[in-house]
């Protein structure tokens, strides 16, 4: 008997996070004439900064077979040793659902980013085409508080659309995708700040890009946000550490933010937390 568990993500992988991946887990049981065996060839963990022991000890304690696939949008991606990794989309749902066949997945576990809305889409369709199993997770968005001003839109266009009413020097920290929304903004200088150069960059006329890596501490945001003489912010609420020191740092300083609202879950099993993986995937275990 063999257990696979594909864990999905669409999102990008920076070489200065921890990886959310695409895994594969077999679990192999070899059976002899006496008795069932079970060999393992890899233990499965989550990296260090996004797991407790706990979380860790759930997957090492078990026999898993473990593939890492990546989307391959940002160059250098922060891997851990000693698991294969695999570089590339599947090609829609149909893709996907051959990917199960060739691996025998038997459970799917999607974490990718929470605006990578279509990977999302293709993983539920494919396993709803297949009755798949399937967890979503998002990690938990940040939540605002008295001290905060935020303005919420639905998408970036909306955004890109009452940002000259809303400041006049502009960071833009919203990611690399759909950046045409604010090209031809003649009152509003932007900072436009992304992790790698845009593949489709948009025509620039009124202010400059920024290429960073998180991620990023208060003071730096800070000094950030006074040197360019920002007065708002465009940015998703991504949740998690990495980025959240500019939520931090535009709280202290009184500068508005124009948060782009998340987009749905799709409709399967839903984990709002690493535990409630962990749980829902103990009770599919002794399913099988």
């Amino acid at each position: 008997m063999a257990l696979a568990i594909l864990i999905g993500s669409g999102r990008k992988h920076h070489s200065h996070r921890c990886i959310k991946p695409v895994l594969c887990f077999r679990s192999q049981r070899i059976h002899s004439n006496t008795k069932t065996t079970t060999r393992s060839c890899a233990h499965v963990r989550f990296p260090p900064c996004q797991s407790t022991k706990t979380h860790s000890d759930f997957w090492r304690d078990r026999d898993i077979r473990l593939q890492l696939s990546l989307a391959g949008r940002t160059s250098a991606p922060s891997l851990p040793d000693g698991i294969p990794v695999r570089i590339g989309g599947f090609g829609g749902p149909e893709g996907i659902i051959a990917h199960f066949n060739s691996e025998q997945i038997d459970l799917v576990i999607d974490v990718t980013h929470p605006y990578a809305t279509a990977i999302s889409q293709n993983i539920a369709q494919a396993c709803h085409a297949v009755a798949m199993p399937c967890i979503q997770y998002h990690r938990p968005a940040w939540e605002k508080t008295d001290k905060d001003n935020w303005i919420s839109v639905k998408s970036i266009t909306e955004a890109a659309k009452i940002l000259p009413d809303i400041g006049t020097r502009a960071l833009i920290a919203s990611g690399a995708k759909n950046l045409h929304a604010f090209e031809g903004l003649a009152k509003t200088w932007l900072l436009v700040r992304t992790v790698d150069a845009p593949r489709d960059p948009f025509d620039l006329e009124y202010g400059e890009w920024l290429f960073a890596r998180g991620p990023f501490s208060v003071d730096g945001e800070t000094e950030l946000l006074e040197r360019y003489e920002i007065d708002v912010i465009v940015c998703k609420n991504s949740g998690g550490d990495a980025t959240f020191a500019k939520i931090e740092a535009a709280r202290n300083l009184g500068i508005p933010v124009i948060m782009i609202e998340r987009p749905g879950g799709e409709p399967v099993i839903q984990a709002p937390t690493r535990a409630d993986i962990i749980k829902t995937v103990r009770e599919f275990l002794k399913q099988v």
